[in-house]
């Protein structure tokens, strides 16, 4: 019993040299990525935050991130904006609450009767619609079902031209 219980000690151990060795080494290529002409911006920064400044880092997180959340026509598109944004709006971009399809499927398969998935994605009117007739009697709840995915990758791609064009009118002080 006591060479079992040492030699899961010694497991634990290992395991834990292993974790705290890998994540000095992510650290060291934080720290390797942020040399070069950038490095004055970063001055003072850990290296988790001068790697979160990396703006090739923030791009890639985006599109990764966010790629269930829209339409493969959409997520082009947002490939070729993205790099053209600065970064006032690039994290304006980036911290809008995209709705995710699949989140919303299960709303409006389970309270789709009551119009929660319209009300989510802006459709008021037709939220209170859909709740006082009942889903439209169900048909119109069976209908929602097909075709709520498509439509929260649209909304999203909506919020995401909203947040740009949101960005473009601040004060450039604000940020």
């Amino acid at each position: 019993m006591k060479t079992f219980l040492k030699l899961g000690v010694v497991a634990l151990l290992l395991v834990l040299s292993s974790a705290f060795s890998k994540a000095n080494e992510r650290e060291e290529i934080s720290l390797a990525r942020i040399t070069g002409p950038e490095m004055n911006t970063v001055i003072g920064l850990t290296a988790r935050q001068a790697l979160a400044y990396d703006r090739e880092y923030l791009l890639q997180s985006f599109m990764i991130n966010n790629a269930k959340m829209f339409t493969q026509m959409d997520l082009a598109q947002i490939n070729a904006i993205l790099p053209e944004l600065t970064d006032a709006q690039l994290q304006m971009v980036s911290s809008v609450d995209y709705r995710d399809p699949t989140m919303m499927l299960v709303l409006s398969i389970l309270v789709g009767g009551l119009g929660v998935d319209r009300f989510m994605l802006g459709d008021t009117g037709l939220g209170v619609l859909k709740l006082i007739t009942g889903g439209g009697l169900g048909i119109w709840w069976l209908i929602d079902i097909f075709t709520v995915e498509q439509r929260a990758k649209e909304y999203n791609m909506e919020m995401f031209n909203e947040a740009i064009q949101n960005a473009k009118y601040m004060l450039p002080s604000a940020y």
